[in-house]
């Protein structure tokens, strides 16, 4: 049976806490084992302790149900790894967040140039609603973990409640809030990709040392990225919209 390794401290006593109760529960040392690996894994890659990662030892003992399955975290976490960041989960999400809004900047401004028009209107909803919906997802970010675990059905019907309610929101609060031209917002985006591209790529090469399976990962993000960004243009110049 493993001890509490690289631990030490509160740690070192959470682990030691965790696998008393593994064993009051009669689970074998291969179980036991496996725990610790799943606990040591997780911890390794958020950059947390077990308290703050997983809450009371015993209550998550109690919870373990074997053979356990792998552990899995965002390529967020891996990206924000490769760049040295301590709030990983933040990074990633702000990273997507900003390729998802540079995607439907540059369909916009194709359908702006389709139609002839100048410019992009950009109405309130259109602000507020995508904002409000990455602050719900970052004040998740923010909450203990074994808080989620325990709530999932309730967490999952929640977040999609409210990123209904915004969606709906961003649709009917149509008031003007500036203009933009099509050509800046276009621009903009193709920053965007370039920037996109440089940090996915480095960090990838930067991951691939410790972790091959992330790097693969975070490069597979790379063409969804050029096909959303990219392929709006491509249609309007083949002719197709």
């Amino acid at each position: 049976m493993r001890t509490a390794g690289e631990f030490t401290g509160a740690d070192a006593a959470w682990i030691q806490a965790m696998v008393h109760r593994l064993e009051a529960r009669g689970v074998g040392a291969r179980e036991v084992n496996d725990a610790y690996g799943y606990v040591q894994d997780v911890c390794r890659r958020v950059r947390t302790g077990p308290k703050a990662q997983f809450g009371d030892p015993v209550a998550f003992a109690d919870r373990l149900e074997f053979p356990l399955d792998p552990v899995q975290t965002s390529p967020g976490h891996a990206l924000a790894r490769a760049l040295g960041a301590t709030r990983v989960h933040v990074l990633g999400i702000l990273m997507v967040f900003l390729m998802v809004m540079s995607c439907l900047a540059s369909f916009l401004s194709v359908a702006a140039m389709a139609r002839g028009q100048d410019h992009i209107t950009v109405t309130v909803g259109a602000v507020l609603g995508p904002l409000g919906m990455l602050a719900v997802v970052l004040l998740l970010t923010q909450l203990p973990p074994h808080l989620l675990y325990r709530h999932t059905l309730l967490t999952g019907l929640t977040l999609v409640l409210v990123m209904v309610a915004l969606c709906v929101f961003a649709v009917l609060a149509s008031a003007p809030l500036l203009l933009v031209g099509w050509q800046l917002v276009a621009g903009l985006s193709l920053v965007v990709l370039v920037l996109y591209t440089v940090v996915f790529t480095w960090s990838g090469i930067k991951e691939y040392r410790n972790d091959p399976d992330w790097a693969t990962t975070l490069w597979s993000y790379l063409p969804v990225g050029w096909l959303l960004m990219l392929g709006p243009w491509a249609t309007h110049f083949l002719g197709l919209w």
